[in-house]
C-alpha cells in the first residue's frame, strides 16, 4: 500500500518509511514497547500529516516523535513541581537540549515549553527510565492538584509573579477522553476508536476560518458488526461538565452542528475513510490497541473498496460526570444507547448516537 507523505496531505496515518522505524527491527520500536508495557496509561496516536507520532497520558502529550527521530516532551506540565529545575537536569542527562535561560524566558512570558532531543534514538531501557523518573512524576503532580482550590505555580514563583497561587485548570475532560479511547477498541459488535484530538489540516488560519465544514471532534472511530466488519465511520464528542455542554462558543450545540456539516462534506469524509483504513492497519501491524498482525492481513485494497470507501457516518455524543442529563435532544433525533459499552463503574455516563 503506497502512502506518500506530503506536508499538507489530509491523512494522519504515517508514511511507510516512518512506519518501518516503529516495527520490532526499527530504531523507534522502544516507544511501541513502552506503550504496551504501560497500556493502562499510555496511548500512541499517528500524526502523519505533520510527520510525527504522539504518545498521550491523561489526554496530554507525554512524547512527540518526529520522522527525523527527534523527541520532544512538554515541560509546561511541570509547573506544579517544586523540583522542576532538578527535572531539567535529569532531562539533560538523557541528552535533551536544556537551555535554562531560554526556558526561564518562556516561563516569564507564559509560553508553552517544549524540550527536544536529537541524535541516536533511546534504547527501551533508557526510555523506560526517562518515563519512570521524569514523565510520571510531572504528570502525577500536575493531576494531583486538580481538585484543590489553589496550588503553588512554581513557574510563576520563578518569574517573580506577585500571586504565585493558581486555581488549577480542571482537566477532567481530557482525562475522560483518553479513558474512553482506551476502552473503545472493539472490532466485533462494537466501536473501535483510532484517533484523538483530530484537527482538519488547513494551509493557514484564513483558510481554516473560511472552511464552513471545519470540525474538531474529540475522537474518530468506526462501528464494527457481529462479523468484525466495519460498517460506519464515527465522529465522537465528549462532554463532562454542565459548563462545557452549555458554552455558546464551544458547547454541545456548536459541536453537533459542526459534526453534521462535516459529515456533509464528501471531500473531508472521503479522506477520513481512507485514513481510518490505514491507521487501523498500522495499529494492527504494530499489535497495538488489542489488534494483531493477522487482523492486518485482510486489510488490502479490495477490503477498503468493499467496506470503507462508501461507509456512512455516525456521530456519538458521550456525556459523563455532571454532564449526564444535560443534553436537550428535542428535535435532534439522537438515540440513547442502552448498552453500557464503556463498562465504566467510576463515573456515570450517557451515549447518544445518530447516523448523519
Amino acid at each position: 500500500m503506497e502512502n506518500v507523505e506530503k506536508v499538507k496531505r489530509d491523512n494522519r496515518a504515517i508514511s511507510d518509511e516512518f512506519f518501518e522505524r516503529f516495527k520490532p527491527e526499527g530504531d523507534l520500536h522502544p516507544f511501541v514497547k513502552l506503550v504496551k508495557e504501560y497500556e493502562d496509561e499510555l496511548e500512541l496516536c499517528f500524526r502523519g500529516n505533520e510527520g510525527s507520532v504522539r504518545i498521550y497520558r491523561n489526554g496530554h502529550q507525554a512524547f512527540k516523535i518526529t520522522k527525523t527521530g527527534n523527541i520532544a516532551v512538554s515541560f509546561s506540565i511541570a509547573r506544579y513541581c517544586e523540583d522542576w529545575e532538578n527535572l531539567l537536569d535529569k532531562l539533560a542527562e538523557f541528552s535533551f537540549k536544556v537551555d535554562i535561560d531560554n526556558i526561564k524566558e518562556k516561563i516569564r512570558k507564559g509560553d508553552t515549553i517544549y524540550i527536544g532531543r536529537a541524535g541516536k534514538p533511546l534504547s527501551f531501557e533508557a526510555l523506560k527510565k526517562l518515563y519512570d523518573d521524569i514523565i510520571i512524576p510531572m504528570f502525577t503532580q500536575y493531576f494531583s492538584v486538580q481538585e484543590k482550590a489553589e496550588a503553588i505555580d512554581y513557574f510563576k514563583l520563578a518569574a517573580r509573579k506577585e500571586n504565585t497561587g493558581r486555581n488549577p485548570a480542571k482537566k477532567l475532560e481530557k482525562k475522560r477522553q483518553q479513558e474512553i479511547y482506551s476502552r473503545l477498541k472493539n472490532t466485533k459488535s462494537g466501536y473501535f476508536l483510532h484517533d484523538m484530538e483530530f484537527q482538519q489540516p488547513h494551509s493557514n488560519r484564513m483558510e481554516m476560518k473560511k472552511d464552513k465544514n471545519n470540525n474538531k471532534p474529540d475522537m474518530l472511530g468506526g462501528y464494527f458488526n457481529d462479523f468484525g466488519v466495519p460498517e460506519r465511520l464515527v465522529l465522537v464528542e465528549v462532554k463532562c461538565t454542565k459548563t462545557s455542554v452549555n458554552d455558546k462558543k464551544s458547547g454541545l450545540d456548536k459541536h453537533i452542528s459542526c459534526m453534521e456539516n462535516y459529515a456533509g462534506c464528501e471531500e473531508h469524509i472521503r479522506a477520513r475513510r481512507r485514513e481510518a483504513f490505514e491507521i487501523i492497519k498500522q495499529y494492527a501491524e504494530l499489535e497495538l490497541r488489542g489488534l494483531s498482525k493477522e487482523f492486518a492481513a485482510s486489510y488490502d485494497e479490495d477490503f477498503y473498496k468493499t467496506h470503507f470507501e462508501n461507509m456512512p457516518v455516525e456521530s456519538l455524543i458521550i456525556l459523563t460526570d455532571e454532564a449526564v442529563g444535560c443534553f436537550d435532544n428535542t428535535n435532534r433525533m439522537y438515540k440513547l444507547l442502552e448498552d453500557k459499552i464503556l463498562d465504566a463503574t467510576e463515573y456515570e455516563y450517557e451515549i447518544y448516537s445518530k447516523e448523519l
